[in-house]
């Protein structure tokens, strides 16, 4: 549904918890691309981008966010882009806009949530091989072709599994020992040593997750990813 459907995320909602009980982990991955002359795009084309690309993030985390508050658990991942970091073109301005919102929206929830023992993580990668160009649109140019910049860092595009790695290592190092991987004889760490773990990885310190983006200025990295951890009970 591209998120755009509330009401088909409501039922997602409810289907969910009745089929596992809960809600632990909600990974949002909205993404449209709009490309052209920032001074010839039609209002209704930012609008359809802004939808899906900011619009899209904050439906869904409204859907499932009274459950993990009332829960006082849970962790949110949303997937933006490199293009939320910085401007790497001029050809794609709509799309920049909308993962800087995102970035943004996903920065106040890490505050918002962290004492609701909500964790909230943002995953920013580069050029990465997905179907997005099956729905771009071009506006607002004669000649798409001669138009479209793309730097030479950012043309090294890497796999959906290698996204999904960093995405799951980065959200389990961020959950609470009930819902991380078992120790030996399969019993849970001990909250006590969870939390020495914790002071000793920098657990809730936003930090950046280490992934395949291009150089960036220190104050871009510095925002490349906030990840609090959530305090789930067992």
């Amino acid at each position: 549904t591209g998120q755009s459907d509330g009401e088909e995320l409501i039922r997602a909602v409810e289907q969910t918890l009745e089929r596992f009980g809960r809600v632990d982990v909600l990974v949002n991955s909205p993404g449209v691309s709009l490309l052209g002359a920032v001074e010839n795009i039609p209002s209704e084309d930012w609008q359809w981008v802004l939808d899906v690309n900011l619009m899209g993030f904050v439906r869904a985390c409204r859907a499932f966010l009274p459950h993990m508050i009332e829960r006082r658990c849970g962790h949110i991942l949303n997937v933006a882009s490199v293009a939320g970091l910085y401007a790497y073109s001029y050809d794609a301005i709509p799309y920049i806009t909308s993962k800087f919102g995102c970035a943004g929206f996903t920065e106040g929830l890490a505050v918002y949530g962290r004492p609701r023992g909500i964790g909230v993580s943002l995953l920013c990668p580069g050029l990465v091989q997905t179907n997005l160009h099956e729905n771009a649109r071009f506006v607002g140019v004669p000649d798409p072709g001669a138009f479209l910049h793309f730097p030479e860092h950012l043309r090294r595009p890497i796999g959906p599994d290698e996204v999904g790695r960093v995405a799951c290592e980065g959200t389990e190092s961020a959950l609470p020992a009930a819902h991380a991987p078992r120790g030996r004889g399969g019993a849970a760490p001990s909250a006590r040593g969870q939390r020495r773990r914790d002071r000793r990885a920098g657990a809730h310190e936003p930090r950046p997750v280490r992934g395949a983006l291009p150089e960036l200025t220190a104050a871009a990295r510095s925002r490349a990813t906030t990840s609090l951890a959530s305090g789930c009970p067992a």
